[in-house]
């Protein structure tokens, strides 16, 4: 996840003193009497500009089912499933996983996701089937942020990208399910790792 780190920018300026008397003869008459005006008048600006920026804080799971998360901190976390096959069939069994994200950004921002694998693939394997075993798994991701739902494959080839055109602060979901599968899989570990990217606009 990027993000960045305010920065606040101070400065003054100091406006020229006013004039203590238009003219010569005028500035002799006010030393000669009681009406000189000796006052000075400077005026200061004080100017800042807030920068974009998103924070992401720690997440946590909201819903789990036959499977375990474990919190990194705010760079991200781990899903680990907990039976991934069923051990009389070798079926994929089916997994649901939601995770709550907090997130605070200040102005327009960008979400984008992307899958590393395009699905849960067995180590050392490929997306081919094996004589009928399988040892890739596709799933689907859902996102719900700011009053909008992003939804997709993980194996849709493209990245999931989601505009918000103006600040936000709350818990961005992130909904994973796994159906199962018809063939049974390949003895091995699987995994993915879903990259999600929250862009404060310049």
């Amino acid at each position: 996840m990027i993000w960045t780190g305010p920065s606040i920018r101070l400065c003054a300026i100091g406006a020229a003193l006013s004039a203590i008397a238009a003219a010569g003869p005028a500035l002799a008459q006010d030393f000669s009497g009681s009406g000189f005006d000796a006052t000075g008048r400077q005026q200061i600006e004080v100017v800042a500009v807030a920068q974009p920026v998103c924070n992401v804080s720690p997440g946590n799971a909201s819903a789990l089912s036959n499977a375990t998360f474990t919190s990194e901190g705010a760079s991200g976390g781990t899903v680990s499933i907990t039976n991934l096959s069923n051990p009389q069939t070798a079926l994929a069994q089916p997994v649901n996983v939601q995770v709550e994200v907090p997130v605070i950004c200040n102005s327009a921002h960008e979400i984008t996701v992307r899958s590393a694998n395009g699905g849960l693939q067995r180590a050392g394997g490929t997306r081919d089937a094996v004589g009928g075993f399988v040892q890739f798994l596709p799933y689907q991701v859902r996102f719900d942020w700011a009053g909008q739902v992003l939804s997709g494959q993980s194996d849709d080839g493209a990245e999931l990208a989601m505009s918000i055109p103006n600040a936000g602060e709350g818990a961005l979901l992130v909904d994973v399910a796994l159906d199962g599968s018809d063939a049974p899989l390949v003895a091995g570990a699987y995994e993915d790792t879903l990259q999600i990217e929250i862009t404060a606009a310049n």
